[in-house]
């Protein structure tokens, strides 16, 4: 079986940035196509930055901001979301359970899957 603890511990910063990107505008109601133009229009500019243990996600989507932190609680197994704003409100983001539901769901086998493979290469294309 595989060992997704161990291939949580081994994501690389950029890996988790894009993981939890696709995580956050999945709950600001992009998904699919609509996802992809959003991601190759020229205004969309995704950055992240690590502090500690905390990392700052700041995502220009076309024009509509989305900002917030997170942290990587190995041991748990999930990535914890705070101070989401998005468009200039107060927002939030689901905790991602990592190892029980979105690994195996989203990279099964270590592998992204092919309903979002566009979307993440998308992702990791335009992060800095």
């Amino acid at each position: 079986m595989f060992d997704y603890q161990l291939f949580f511990q081994n994501m690389s910063d950029k890996d988790l940035a894009a993981a939890t990107i696709l995580r956050a505008m999945a709950d600001h109601g992009y998904f699919g196509q609509n996802a992809v133009d959003v991601l190759n229009n020229s205004e969309t500019k995704l950055a992240y930055i690590k502090d500690g243990d905390t990392y700052k996600l700041s995502l220009n989507l076309a024009g509509a901001f989305l900002i917030a932190n997170f942290e990587v609680d190995y041991k748990k197994g999930e990535i914890t979301f705070g101070g989401v704003t998005y468009k200039g409100g107060s927002s939030r983001v689901d905790t991602m359970d990592m190892l029980g539901y979105w690994l195996p769901k989203y990279m099964p086998e270590g592998e992204v899957a092919p309903n979002v493979k566009d979307w993440y290469q998308a992702i990791v294309a335009n992060l800095n």
